[in-house]
């Protein structure tokens, strides 16, 4: 069809291939000129050609090696007890009723654990709340434990420390009545952080306590606590209702309460 003068046709013009409708004899050209001056010549066959994939090679291992996907992980082995803990099994799960604490509400949870290492959380069915049920922020928070960026102890400018020399430190810096002392936190319902907010402030009189979250229900909250006194959060009976009507208010989106 390329052959045939196409001003001497009349009515539409079929072709084929591509090579009816560019001009071909500039194709070649263009491809030569992509690659820098002498680039063809590694294009080879033969022993040329293994020469070239050697250089390949190294040109992508040398270029991965500030990559986090091509880097060689340390060697780790896994190993058996060297003096098992009675009442155990290797390869045996335990399960353990825990809490998971979401916007500073407490949530029972049922963690399933191989040879001390947690590996997944579930609802618990005996907690009168859950029920059995869970979200996937409960389900996610499993991987907290195993983030590679997690602490691993206490680091002081950037170098490793200890608890010790923290507390040696606080009692030569820190205020004797806790003045001008400031400890931001998120909110929580842990029992041992109640007591170690206790402890603080029974040391440090003084000092200010401000437990923040970037998305809390402060105005829900102060709401409820201006109409019925107290801290209240609602808990809602959908069953009951004939019509639902949310005034920005995802009622259905994340929440502590969203579990029940």
């Amino acid at each position: 069809m390329s052959s045939i003068n196409k001003e001497q046709l009349s009515g539409k013009y079929w072709w084929r291939s591509i090579d009816d409708v560019v001009d071909v004899t500039s194709i070649p050209s263009s491809i030569k000129d992509e690659f820098p001056e002498g680039a063809q010549d590694l294009f080879a066959t033969g022993s040329d050609r293994r020469h070239f994939l050697k250089i390949m090679g190294a040109s992508m291992a040398l270029a991965g090696l500030g990559l986090s996907g091509c880097r060689r992980w340390p060697q780790e082995h896994i190993v058996p007890y060297a003096s098992r803990p009675e009442g155990t099994m290797p390869g045996t799960p335990e399960y353990f009723a825990s809490c998971f604490d979401f916007g500073g509400i407490s949530q029972g949870v049922l963690v399933t654990s191989n040879d001390g290492r947690p590996t997944k959380i579930e609802g618990n069915r005996e907690h009168p709340d859950s029920q059995g049920k869970t979200d996937s922020f409960s389900q996610a928070a499993i991987l907290d434990l195993y983030d590679p960026d997690r602490s691993r102890g206490v680091k002081y400018k950037g170098e490793n420390s200890s608890l010790a020399s923290f507390a040696e430190w606080a009692e030569v810096y820190l205020p004797e009545r806790g003045k001008g002392l400031a400890f931001l936190v998120e909110p929580s319902s842990s029992p041992t952080i109640q007591r170690i907010k206790r402890s603080l402030k029974k040391k440090y009189p003084e000092l200010l306590w401000v437990e923040y979250a970037p998305l809390d229900n402060l105005n829900q909250r102060q709401g409820l606590a201006h109409a019925f006194g107290g801290n209240w959060i609602p808990v809602h009976d959908f069953s009951q209702a004939e019509v639902i009507v949310s005034l920005d208010s995802d009622f259905l989106g994340a929440s502590p309460t969203q579990v029940p």
